[in-house]
């Protein structure tokens, strides 16, 4: 399922992926399987091989994070990373990252069905379903879906249009410095030439100062 994902990202929009989490053997034979299915160039395996520190820069600079109901996306969240989380085990009503509560992959009622042989209507709201087979209601179909529902809708993918979705939305919510905005796309993987570029459509929503900073740039 990740390398699927993992490949449609690679091959229709030039993302890289990068693989995380803990150094089980279990972990690292996960990302061994999913590596060998996938483009060399597509995926950077990381897992077991970051501190909480180094967890928490990488998904600082990521385009978007996709991962189960886990630490990683409520870091990812609230560094105001786009977050697509995958729910089956647990109701994204009660455990979705806040700033992306519609952005889920949702599959917690058939969980519920299959594996409680209850209605969702039935049990308690923070009710979790604890079986080893819950999370592979979600299939790459799935998400492949969700990501181009979502973040292609919210021009996420393509780079200029991410650039400018970016800084209306900080000019909107939350105004920020010139050489700020330059920081935060780049780390995203946005060419900086192409972020001046944007930026100076906007000229007439930054201040005085930041208008002349961008024009020294």
């Amino acid at each position: 399922g990740y390398a699927a994902v993992i490949s449609h990202a690679w091959q229709e929009h030039g993302l890289r992926t990068v693989m995380t989490g803990g150094g089980s053997t279990q972990e690292q034979e996960m990302g061994a399987r999913i590596r060998a299915l996938c483009a060399e160039e597509a995926v950077i395996d990381a897992i077991g091989a970051t501190s909480l520190k180094g967890l928490l820069a990488m998904l600082d600079r990521a385009r978007m994070v996709i991962a189960p109901d886990s630490g990683p996306v409520h870091m990812a969240n609230a560094l105001r990373t786009p977050t697509l989380g995958l729910y089956a085990t647990t109701n994204p009503e009660r455990a979705a990252p806040y700033c992306w509560r519609d952005f889920v992959v949702d599959r917690y009622p058939d969980a519920v069905r299959r594996y409680l042989h209850k209605s969702p209507e039935a049990i308690t709201w923070g009710a979790r379903v604890r079986h080893p087979d819950a999370m592979s209601l979600i299939h790459a179909d799935d998400v492949i879906a969700q990501v181009v529902i979502d973040f292609e809708s919210m021009r996420m993918l393509d780079d200029r249009a991410f650039a400018r979705r970016w800084i209306e939305n900080r000019i909107e919510h939350r105004p920020e410095g010139v050489l700020k905005l330059i920081l935060d796309l780049t780390r995203r993987g946005v060419d900086r030439k192409m972020v001046e570029e944007v930026l100076a459509e906007f000229n007439d929503h930054v201040g005085s100062e930041e208008a002349a900073l961008l024009l020294l740039l």
